[in-house]
């Protein structure tokens, strides 16, 4: 065996860090001079009183109340977040039961661990607390209100020296969130106040691009980005003009941004794992950014496409996969279909149970797509170096006197085949028409023969597919509205196929059609022409 000094470097750098984070570990729990540090003066009451941006679930509210928030989860139980559900119970009772469990959490929580006690984990209970106090705290008794505050202060600066070291990137904006609410509610220094959101300036420009869309491609990241810069909006706003303008216009972006990713029905686009926020809570975080805020129109940098025309939109991926995101899928080119609150076209969704699954479900296959023998577009088994990036090297965007027009090329098959993949699709101008061309073109380079091109149509469970005479596919939606889907020259098949819902396996079909290349080289290019149009 051959020595490596750069793998001994490596690993005696993982064996210090190892040591340090467990000595620091230890420092936390055993050390009389850490309770030291994190303790001082409080004020009896917080310095500000603030409305809360959110509403809670009633539904959790009610477990909560009748059971224990630990029966919902130990992270929905050390987040406090069962305090907002609580809040919709409309009850006093409800303000006692909340006082109730926060003495039982501070009296089984008092001493550091490195879970609870996790920088997100304090963030995330001091902006509750700070955000649900005036349901539960204005109306207990003064020893109550002033223990409450004392734990609140002893985390605030235990979050403050979490940040004297160093916290994981990830993790930056979420405990920013945390930090801004501590010194809304311990300081009265504007500046203390100001610096914070001057972080959160800095945080955010890493993590989004100009357009104001997260860099991973993840409509989840981009979800909780927005909630975050809003709920730093409600904890205060700082003195700066020029800092509050700068804000302003993060705000903006990102919000117009979200809001291209969002269905008429409410729900969130599935690519790239979609968003397993629930559907309501959704809606609250576009509805704060600001109704006046428009949906992003076009094409992003990138590669996010929105077509909406009359009560008919389309979310299509005209990006490259971001293959240094976790569990980012090989769903290049595809799209999803709404026509008013109704789905139609939908991506499968994601379920990140075990790797077999998460793998399907990321796969070309599990998208309303074009796949070659039943090969994903981009490699996924490769971790984080995959040989097959599907690349889009043109995508293009137009008004024309048909009506929108969205086109790109990838090179995912280049590799493999030596194919090239190019999309076309129009939605007409009363949005009672979408046409697709669907292009294979074989580009000279050396490869295997292709044998067979699948292109997928995954239907939303809500609504009913049926086979007619003819070879189409009529859709009937939940509205009663009916849709056909005809191909030129081929005769579709329905198949079965799975529709990810809140978690849930979701039985629903597939429009599948298939198309012979084994003589594509010879030809040069193969298309497939289909359109889905709004029966009469």
């Amino acid at each position: 065996m051959v020595f490596s000094f750069a793998d001994f470097k490596k690993n005696k750098l993982i064996l210090f860090m190892h040591l340090k984070i467990k000595f620091k570990n230890l420092w936390r729990k055993k050390s009389p001079i850490f309770k030291w540090q994190i303790s001082g003066n409080f004020p009896k009451r917080p310095l500000v009183r603030l409305i809360d941006p959110w509403k809670g679930s009633l539904k959790r509210g009610e477990k909560s109340f009748l059971s224990h928030p630990k029966f919902i989860s130990e992270s929905y139980w050390n987040s406090f977040e069962w305090l907002r559900d609580l809040k919709e119970l409309q009850s006093e009772k409800s303000g006692v039961k909340s006082r109730e469990l926060i003495r039982e959490w501070h009296e089984n929580n008092n001493d550091w661990d490195e879970i609870v006690w996790s920088p997100v984990m304090i963030s995330k209970r001091l902006s509750n607390i700070l955000f649900c106090y005036g349901n539960f705290a204005d109306s207990a008794d003064p020893n109550f209100q002033e223990e409450l505050m004392k734990n609140f202060a002893t985390q605030a600066r235990c979050l403050e020296l979490d940040f004297q070291g160093k916290i994981n990137p990830r993790d930056i904006l979420y405990t920013l969130v945390g930090k801004m609410a501590s010194r809304v509610c311990l300081s009265k220094e504007s500046r203390d106040i100001d610096e914070v959101i001057s972080e959160v300036i800095i945080e955010i420009k890493k993590v989004i691009n100009e357009d104001g869309m997260h860099f991973s491609r993840k409509p989840q990241l981009q979800l909780e980005v927005l909630r975050i810069i809003i709920e730093i909006q409600y904890l205060g706003r700082s003195k700066s003009e020029k800092t509050r303008k700068e804000y302003n216009e993060i705000v903006q972006k990102v919000a117009s941004c979200s809001k291209m990713l969002q269905h008429p029905n409410g729900s969130i686009v599935n690519i790239n794992g979609g968003c397993n926020l629930e559907k309501e809570f959704i809606s609250q975080i576009i509805e704060k950014s600001g109704s006046s805020i428009k949906s992003f129109s076009g094409i992003t940098k990138d590669g996010f496409a929105k077509l909406t025309q009359k009560s008919t939109s389309m979310i299509i991926d005209l990006g490259s996969p971001i293959k240094t995101a976790k569990n980012w899928h090989a769903g290049t080119l595809s799209f999803e279909l709404c026509h008013g609150k109704n789905l139609i076209i939908v991506n499968s969704g994601f379920l990140d149970i075990d790797t077999t699954w998460s793998n399907a479900l990321r796969g070309t296959s599990a998208h309303s797509t074009l796949s070659i023998d039943g090969k994903n577009s981009s490699s996924l088994d490769e971790g984080k170096n995959p040989k097959r990036i599907a690349k889009v090297i043109q995508k293009s965007y137009e008004k024309t006197n048909e009506g929108l027009k969205v086109s790109a090329t990838h090179n995912g098959y280049y590799l493999g085949y030596g194919i090239y993949h190019t999309r076309e699709l129009l939605i007409s101008k009363d949005g009672d028409k979408i046409s697709g061309n669907d292009e294979l073109k074989y580009q000279g380079a050396p490869g295997n023969i292709p044998l067979l091109a699948d292109i997928r149509f995954h239907l939303c469970p809500d609504l009913k597919a049926a086979q007619v005479l003819s070879g189409d596919i009529l859709l009937r939606l939940k509205n009663k509205t009916g849709w056909i889907f005809k191909v030129k020259n081929l005769i579709p098949k329905l198949k079965e196929s799975i529709f990810i819902k809140d978690g849930d396996i979701m039985k629903t079909e597939q429009i599948v059609f298939s198309l012979p290349l084994s003589d594509l080289r010879s030809r040069g290019s193969k298309t497939l022409q289909w359109e889905l149009y709004k029966s009469l």
